[in-house]
C-alpha cells in the first residue's frame, strides 16, 4: 500500500521505496526488543497495542502530506511516515503478542491463540485492499477516517482488556467461593 501511495500519489522518485525497505530493516533490528519492554502483562500488552493503534493513526495524517509537498520535502515526509508505521507495527506487534501469552486460560491457550490467529489472518486478507481502496484509491481524503478508526480501536483497547482480565474465560478453573474451605 505504501508503495503504491509513493507511485500514484507523490513526486518521489522510485528510488525512495527500496531506502523505506532499507529503513524498516534497520529500525526493526535496532529497536524490535527495545519496543517490546512492558509488554510482558495484560495491562502492559494492551498499552502497548493502545501506543501502536495511535501511532498507526497519526501515520494515516502524516502520509497524505506527502501528496501536496515537492522536492526534497516529499522524501522527508514518506521517511517521517514510515518511521510512524514501522514504530507503530513494532509495538502493536510487542502487544499482540503479550496479549495472548497472558490473557488465555494457560490450559486453553492453544485455542484462544488460534482464533486470535484466525482473526490476524483475516486481517492480512482484508487490511490491504481496503487499505488500498479507502487510502491510496480516493486521492488522499480516505486515510481520514482509516486514522479515526485507529484511535477508536487504540481508545478501546485498555478497557477492553482489563475487562477481560476481569471476566472468566471458557477453560479456566473456576476461583474457590470464599469461605467453602473445610479446614
Amino acid at each position: 500500500m505504501l508503495p503504491l501511495w509513493i507511485l500514484s500519489h507523490t513526486d518521489a522518485p522510485k528510488t525512495v521505496i527500496a531506502g523505506l525497505v532499507l529503513l524498516n530493516t534497520v529500525l526493526i533490528v535496532l529497536l524490535q526488543v527495545r519496543v517490546s519492554r512492558g509488554a510482558d502483562t495484560a495491562p502492559g500488552a494492551a498499552r502497548a497495542s493502545r501506543r501502536g493503534a495511535l501511532l498507526i493513526a497519526l501515520f494515516c495524517l502524516v502520509l497524505p502530506i506527502s501528496g501536496v509537498t515537492r522536492g526534497p520535502l516529499t522524501v522527508v515526509v514518506l521517511v517521517a511516515a514510515a518511521t510512524l508505521l514501522i514504530l507503530a507495527e513494532l509495538i502493536e506487534s510487542a502487544g499482540s503478542w503479550g496479549l495472548t501469552a497472558t490473557l488465555p486460560p494457560a490450559a486453553q491457550r492453544g485455542a484462544y491463540v488460534g482464533a486470535f490467529r484466525l482473526g490476524k489472518q483475516m486481517q492480512y486478507l482484508v487490511a490491504p485492499a481496503a487499505l488500498t481502496a479507502l487510502g491510496v484509491s480516493t486521492g488522499g481524503w480516505g486515510w481520514l477516517p482509516t486514522a479515526a478508526i485507529f484511535v477508536l480501536i487504540g481508545v478501546a483497547v485498555v478497557p477492553v482488556v482489563a475487562w477481560a482480565e476481569r471476566t472468566p474465560r471458557l477453560g479456566a478453573e473456576a476461583p474457590e467461593p470464599i469461605g467453602t474451605r473445610v479446614p
